[in-house]
């Protein structure tokens, strides 16, 4: 042993003899446990900071890709950031690397927020108006933020996220979202934009469709609308001549209890007509999360009597009501749903019948 080492001992003899008690500096167990508590302590401090978060939390969309009872369920949850092979991007007809991205409005004003989008020329919807505008939809995203004012701790859970319009600002503004979409590609889009944007600890990403039951179904693409793309039934005959691409499992809404079970939650369904064969299936989410509002698209069912019937009693048999934007008070005539407007909100306005 060298004089140095001999040195360096002494020393940090003399630390544990000035600041550790007789009864642990006398206990090599004792010691051994002290210093895997403070070696789990730093590197519990280190994951904090790296995911901003406060110490003893966890980045919950890390959590949630790796649990496995959600993987056996059916639940593909994605990682939230995009991932990498040999030091670059993995490319493929899902490949966004080369994606425009633009500035959007968020209702909080909490500052600049990029948000990636499909080809402007080609999605002439939502991503040619995220373009020119800035925004789309900008008064249910302002809703959104007055539910969060009502209710600081609502969690999104986001069905038909497409490249996220509410589920960056709900993660900017603090929410908890889990975010679903049948189309990987928009997924790859918003994975993207919550890198760029340093958000994407609060967000879990889930590429399945919802329907009425769990199996597999055909994504149909609108080329000039991709957020308007809908799934559909297999056709058996048909079924070697669809593209890989195009099959998606889909599951219920009930498969996503366990990642919001008692929680109070802001549900948006934008599922391009398959909202009542949606709520089918929600019977448990319905009594195990505590739903304070939908937001449902409307549109589909203004003239369709049946489908709206099949809506209207489910979200009412659940102490729900429309209304006007997110006022409980401004009730809309439940009778009058042929002049409702595109997207409608339901509140929680009563008990369950």
């Amino acid at each position: 042993m060298t004089p140095e080492d001999d040195g360096g001992e002494m020393k940090l003899q003399r630390v544990l003899n000035t600041y550790l008690p007789s009864t642990i500096r006398n206990h090599r167990l004792a010691l051994g446990l002290l210093a895997c508590i403070s070696i789990g302590s730093v590197l519990l401090i280190g994951h904090s900071l790296r995911y901003e978060l406060t110490p003893m939390s966890f980045c919950q969309s890390e959590v949630n890709l790796r649990s496995d009872s959600l993987n056996q369920s059916g639940i593909h949850v994605i990682p939230s950031t995009p991932q990498k092979r040999h030091g670059a991007v993995a490319v493929g007809e899902d490949d966004v690397t080369d994606n425009e991205c633009v500035e959007v409005f968020t209702p909080d004003k909490s500052g600049r927020m990029l948000i990636c989008i499909h080809d402007p020329k080609r999605d002439l919807m939502v991503s040619a108006h995220l373009k020119n505008e800035g925004s789309w939809e900008p008064e249910n995203v302002e809703a959104m933020y007055q539910a969060h004012q009502m209710f600081p701790d609502l969690a999104l859970v986001d069905l038909g996220c497409n490249v996220g319009v509410f589920t960056l600002p709900a993660a900017r503004m603090g929410m908890e979202v889990v975010a679903v979409d049948a189309m990987l590609k928009s997924l790859k889009l918003l994975q993207r934009s919550l890198l760029i944007n340093g958000l994407s600890c609060h967000v879990t990403l889930i590429h399945n469709a919802l329907h009425r039951k769990r199996q597999q179904m055909r994504l149909a693409v609108d080329p000039s609308n991709i957020g308007g793309s809908s799934v559909v039934d297999i056709l058996e005959f048909r079924r070697d001549k669809i593209p890989k691409s195009q099959f998606v499992d889909a599951i219920c809404l009930d498969d996503l209890v366990p990642l919001v079970a008692g929680r109070r939650v802001f549900l948006k369904i934008d599922l391009e007509g398959n909202e009542a064969a949606v709520l089918e299936c929600a019977h448990e989410f319905f009594t195990r999360v505590d739903v304070k509002i939908v937001l449902i698209e409307w549109m589909y069912y203004r003239h369709n009597d049946e489908g709206s019937g099949k809506v209207k009693k489910f979200l009412t048999s659940y102490g729900m009501m429309p209304t006007w934007g997110v006022d409980p008070d401004r009730l809309i005539d439940l009778h009058a749903s042929h002049s409702w407007p595109d997207n409608v909100f339901w509140m929680k306005v009563g008990a369950p019948s």
